[in-house]
C-alpha cells in the first residue's frame, strides 16, 4: 500500500502543478473553458490527497511498520483512537493534513466563488494550488510520509507516539491549530487575486471574511485546547506559559482578529482599504511563520520537531509570499486610497482602528518575546544595546548593565507587558459595540453606557470591600495594603470592564428586542431571535464578545489562585491549599493492557474547611470494631481530618484489626495467595500485575510494595511477621512466628472482606492511634503518574475537582519506588468560565457562518418553544 501512496503522491506533484498553471493561463486569457477545466482539476486533487489520507490511515490501523513514518511514531499496543491521531503526530504527516484540508477548503470556495469574473477566480485558484504544490514540494524530496526502509523490511514493533500526545484534547488541538493556519490560506489567494485584477471593491471582502471566521474559530479553539491540554497533562497548575510554539499560533489569531474588525469598517464607511489587504498578507505570512518557527530549532519547546529539515523551505517560502505581497500592495497603492476619512474620534470607526492598532501591536510584543532569545544573541544587537546603555549611563548618570551573552524573555516579562495591553483591549471591546457610527452625542453615550456602568461598578465596588476586610482580618490591613500589588489592581480592572461588556451585551439585545417589538407581534424572545438572525454580524459578534468577557475573567482568576508548592507526603500525612485539607491515604500500581504503560496513582481525600467525617461512617467503622473485638475502644472525629481516630484499651485487638485490614484490603488487591506452608507457618505470594515488571521502573515498584508488607506487618508488636523474598522474581514468603498467628492470617485471607470502602487503615506509632479512612469521607481525588513502556519520560495525569466557581487541582510527581509522593495542590478560581467563553465564543463564530435561509426556520422554531405567540379567541 505504501508503494500505491508514493504513487498518488507524484501523481498529485504533476496535477497540481498543471491546475496552478491552467488557472493562470485562463486567468490571463480569459478562457471560460480552460477555467473550468482548471476548477474541475481542483476537484480532482482534493479526491487525490483524500486517497493518500486514506492510504496512510490504513497503514497506520494495519501497523505497516515497513514505513518508517508509522514505525516511528505507533506501536501494536497504542488504542485505535491514537493510530487515528498519529497521522498528524509527526512533520510528515502533518504536511500531508495540510495538503488534504487545503486542497478540500480550495475546492468549496472555488466551487463557492464559481460564478465570478474568470481573471479573478483564475488567479485565487492558480494561488491556492500554487500553495499545495509548495507542500507537494516538500514531500517529494525531502519528507514524504509514504518512505519505507531501505535495507529491511521494517521492525516487528514500533517506536510508538510521544507519551504526551496521547491525551484526548492532543487529538483536536494540533488539528485545530492547523487547519486555522491553512484557512487563511483562501483569504489571501482572494485578496492577492483582488490586486491583480484590479477588483478592489467590496466584492473579496465578501469571499474572504467567511474563511476568516473559519481560520479565527479553529485558531480560537486550538489555542484554548492547547492551554486545556496543558493544565491537564503538564501537572503544573497553569494553562499557558507563553510557550513559544503556543505563541506562533496566538500571533496570527490577533491579526485576523483585527482583521475581522477593520472588514466591517470598509464595507461600511469605505475606509482602512490598505489596511485591510496589508492585514491579509500579514496573516498568511505570519501563518507560514508560525509552521516555520516550529521547524527552524530557533526555538526549544515540547511542540517543536527537532529533526526537521525543512526550515530553509519555509523560509524562502515565506521570502516569496512577502515579496508578492509587497509587490502587489505597492502597485495598487494609489487605486486602494480612500475617500471617506474618520472625522470623530468618539465614533465606531475610530474605535476599530484603536482595536487593530492595539492588536498588531499584541502580535508584534509576542513575537519579539518569542525571538528574543536568537536576536539578543547576534553580536550587532548586543553592540548596538551596549551602545544605547553606554549613551544613557553618561548623560543621565544610570548604572545600566550591557549585554554580554543572549538574554531570555520568560513568562514574567510576557505577562508585565502583555497584561496591561489585554486589559486595553477588553476596554475598547466595552465600549467600542455601543457608541455609534460616525459620530456619539453625550446624549447618546448617557443613554448606552449609564446601566452597563453601573453594572460594573457596583458589584465591583462590593467584591473590593468584602476582600479588603477579610485580608484585614486575617493579616490586618497595614500588612495587606503594604502587600497589595499590580496583580490585584489588574484584576479588578479586569473584572469590572468584563461586567461592563456582559452588561451593555445584555441591554442591547434588550434595547433591540424593545424597538422590534413596538413593532411586530410577539414577545420579547423572540424578537431578539429574529433581531439575531436579521443582523446577524452585529449580534453574532456580541455572542463573541460574550465568551471573550467570560473568557477573560477566566484569565482573572490566576489572581486569586491558592497554589501549595511540591510537598513530600508519606501515608497518612496532609496538607492545607486554599480552604481544603489534602491527606494522602493510599497508592496502587497497574498496568494497563493495550495502552502500553503502567500507573502509579495516588488517592488523596480533599475535606472543604471545617468538614469532617459523616456520622453514617463513623457508625459503619464502629459496627465493625464491635463484631471484632470485645475490649474497649473510643471513637473520634476531628474537623479538617478525614481519619476516624480509634483508641484501644488492648494493644493486642488493635493490632489484629489493623492486619486484618491491611490483609482484606490493599494486601488482596496487590498479591495473589500461590501457596499455603503450614509447616514453616509461611503464606506464598506473588504479585497479581506481572505486567509491570516489563517496565523499566516496574523493579522499583514491586519493592516499594514489598517495603509496604514490611512496615505494615512487620511494625506490629502482636502477630508480627516478616518478609522473604527472592531478588530479580516477583514470588515472595510472609512468615509468622507461630502456628496461632498463622492459622488466623489463613483465615483472614480465605474469608469476604471485612469492612467495604477502606481507604488506609494504620497504626500511628506516635499516638497509639489506629487511623482509618473509608471511601466516604470527603472527596477521593486519584492523581497518577503513567510509564510507557517504549519511553523513558513519565507523564503526569492531574486529578481535578470541579465546583463551578473554582476547581481544586493536584499533580503528583514520579515516585519512583519511593514510599511517599510529591503533591502539587492548586486552587483555581473561575477557571471553568475560560472553557466556557471559548465554547460561547465557537458557537457565536458557527453562528456567523451559518447560512440565513437555514437559521430563519430553526430561529421561529425555537422562538415558538420559548416564547409562544398567544392565539386570540374570536
Amino acid at each position: 500500500m505504501q508503494a500505491v501512496g508514493q504513487l498518488l503522491l507524484i501523481c498529485a506533484f504533476f496535477t497540481t502543478l498543471l491546475t496552478a498553471l491552467s488557472a493562470y493561463y485562463a486567468a490571463v486569457t480569459r478562457s471560460a473553458s480552460l477555467m473550468r477545466g482548471a476548477r474541475y482539476g481542483v476537484y480532482a486533487n482534493c479526491l487525490l490527497y483524500f486517497a493518500m489520507a486514506a492510504v496512510l490511515w490504513h497503514g497506520l490501523y494495519a501497523h505497516d511498520f515497513a514505513n518508517s513514518y508509522i514505525a516511528t511514531y505507533t506501536d501494536g499496543e497504542m488504542p485505535l483512537v491514537y493510530l487515528f491521531t498519529s497521522f498528524w503526530g509527526g512533520e510528515k504527516g502533518a504536511l500531508l493534513f495540510w495538503s488534504m484540508v487545503l486542497t478540500a477548503f480550495s475546492a468549496i470556495a472555488i466551487h463557492q466563488a464559481r460564478d465570478k469574473d474568470i481573471a479573478y477566480l483564475g488567479w485565487a485558484a492558480g494561488i491556492l494550488m500554487s500553495a499545495v504544490f509548495f507542500f507537494d514540494i516538500l514531500m517529494v524530496f525531502e519528507s514524504s510520509p509514504f518512505e519505507t526502509f531501505i535495507s529491511h523490511e521494517g521492525p516487528a514493533d514500533g517506536d510508538g507516539l510521544n507519551p504526551l500526545l496521547q491525551n484526548p484534547t492532543m487529538a483536536v488541538h494540533p488539528p485545530s491549530l492547523l487547519t486555522g493556519y491553512i484557512a487563511f490560506t483562501v483569504p489571501f489567494a482572494f485578496g492577492a487575486s483582488a490586486l491583480i485584477t484590479g477588483r478592489l471593491g467590496n466584492e473579496w471582502a465578501k469571499e474572504t471574511r467567511k474563511w476568516t471566521i473559519v481560520s479565527w474559530l479553529f485558531l480560537t479553539v486550538g489555542l484554548v485546547l492547547g492551554g486545556y491540554w496543558a493544565y491537564h497533562e503538564l501537572g503544573w497548575g497553569g494553562f499557558w506559559m507563553w510557550d513559544p510554539v503556543e505563541n506562533a499560533g496566538l500571533i496570527p489569531w490577533f491579526t485576523a482578529t483585527a482583521f475581522l474588525h477593520s472588514i466591517i469598517v470598509q464595507e461600511r464607511r469605505g475606509i482602512l482599504r490598505r489596511w485591510n489587504f496589508t492585514l491579509v498578507c500579514l496573516t498568511f505570512l505570519l501563518t507560514i511563520f508560525g509552521t516555520f518557527l516550529t521547524r527552524s530549532q530557533l526555538i526549544v519547546s515540547i511542540h517543536a520537531f527537532a529533526d526537521s529539515s525543512l526550515s530553509e523551505y519555509f523560509l524562502v517560502y515565506m521570502l516569496v509570499i512577502f515579496l508578492i505581497s509587497a509587490g502587489l500592495l505597492t502597485w495598487r497603492w494609489q487605486a486602494l486610497k480612500a475617500k471617506a476619512r474618520i472625522t470623530n474620534f468618539m465614533s465606531k470607526e475610530a474605535f476599530f482602528v484603536l482595536n487593530n492598532v492595539v492588536l498588531v501591536l499584541c502580535a508584534f510584543i509576542v513575537m519579539w518575546g518569542t525571538l528574543y532569545s536568537k536576536v539578543s544573541a547576534s553580536d550587532s544587537f548586543q553592540a548596538m544595546y551596549n551602545g544605547g546603555v553606554d549613551l544613557m549611563n553618561n548623560t543621565f548618570g544610570t548604572s545600566l548593565e550591557g549585554m554580554h551573552t543572549a538574554q531570555e524573555l520568560g513568562e514574567p516579562w510576557f505577562n508585565s507587558v502583555m497584561v496591561p495591553a489585554g486589559l486595553l483591549l477588553l476596554a475598547l471591546m466595552s465600549v467600542g459595540p455601543l457608541i455609534a457610527w460616525r459620530k456619539t452625542t453625550v446624549r447618546i453615550m448617557n443613554k448606552v453606557f449609564l446601566w452597563p456602568f453601573l453594572a460594573a461598578t457596583v458589584p465591583v465596588l462590593v467584591g473590593t470591600g468584602v476582600l479588603i476586610a477579610y485580608r484585614s482580618h486575617a493579616i490586618g490591613y497595614d500588612a495587606w495594603a503594604n502587600t497589595v500589588g499590580l496583580s490585584d489592581v489588574y484584576a479588578f480592572i479586569s473584572i469590572w470592564f468584563c461586567l461592563f461588556v456582559l452588561t451593555g451585551v445584555i441591554t442591547e439585545f434588550w434595547r433591540g428586542g424593545a424597538i422590534r417589538k413596538r413593532r411586530h407581534e410577539g414577545g420579547m424572545i423572540r424578537n431578539m431571535l429574529a433581531l439575531m438572525v436579521k443582523s446577524k454580524r452585529r449580534y453574532g459578534g456580541y455572542v463573541i464578545h460574550v465568551g471573550a468577557a467570560l473568557a477573560f475573567l477566566g484569565f482573572t482568576g490566576a489572581a486569586f489562585k491558592s497554589t501549595t508548592p511540591e510537598t513530600p507526603l508519606h501515608l497518612g500525612e496532609g496538607v492545607d491549599c486554599g480552604s481544603y485539607r489534602l491527606t494522602y491515604v493510599s497508592m496502587s500500581d497497574e498496568y494497563r493492557l493495550g495502552e502500553g504503560y503502567g500507573a502509579t496513582t495516588a488517592s488523596v481525600v480533599a475535606l472543604r474547611s471545617g468538614e469532617t467525617v459523616p456520622v453514617s461512617e463513623v457508625d459503619r467503622v464502629s459496627a465493625y470494631l464491635e463484631s471484632r473485638t470485645e475490649s474497649t475502644f473510643h471513637v473520634s472525629t476531628e474537623p479538617n481530618n478525614p481519619k476516624i481516630l480509634v483508641r484501644f484499651s488492648d494493644a493486642e485487638d488493635r493490632d489484629w484489626i489493623v492486619q486484618e485490614l491491611y490483609l482484606a484490603g490493599p494486601m488482596r488487591e496487590r498479591f495473589e495467595l500461590v501457596n499455603e506452608d503450614p509447616t514453616n507457618n509461611r503464606l506464598w505470594f506473588t504479585f497479581r500485575d506481572t505486567n509491570l515488571i516489563q517496565l523499566r521502573v516496574g523493579p522499583q515498584m514491586m519493592h516499594k510494595h514489598l517495603n509496604d508488607v514490611r512496615r505494615v506487618l512487620g511494625g506490629l508488636r502482636y502477630g508480627a511477621a516478616s518478609v522473604q523474598a527472592t531478588p530479580g522474581q516477583a514470588r515472595f514468603a510472609v512468615v509468622w512466628g507461630d502456628a496461632e498467628d498463622y492459622n488466623k492470617v489463613r483465615d483472614i485471607m480465605r474469608a469476604d472482606p471485612p469492612l467495604e470502602g477502606i481507604l488506609m487503615a494504620k497504626n500511628n506509632p506516635v499516638t497509639d492511634v489506629l487511623e482509618v479512612v473509608t471511601s466516604g469521607t470527603g472527596r477521593v481525588l486519584s492523581p497518577e503518574v503513567r510509564f510507557y513502556r517504549k519511553h523513558g519520560n513519565p507523564t503526569t495525569e492531574v486529578a481535578t475537582w470541579d465546583r463551578g466557581y473554582e476547581e481544586l487541582y493536584l499533580a503528583m510527581r514520579p515516585d519512583f519506588g519511593e514510599p511517599y509522593i510529591q503533591l502539587l495542590s492548586v486552587v483555581n478560581p473561575l477557571i471553568n468560565l475560560l472553557w466556557l467563553g471559548t465554547l460561547i465564543m465557537f458557537l457565536g463564530g458557527i453562528f456567523l457562518l451559518f447560512p440565513n435561509h437555514l437559521l430563519v426556520g430553526r430561529a421561529q422554531r425555537l422562538a415558538d418553544q420559548l416564547d409562544p405567540v398567544e392565539e386570540l379567541s374570536s
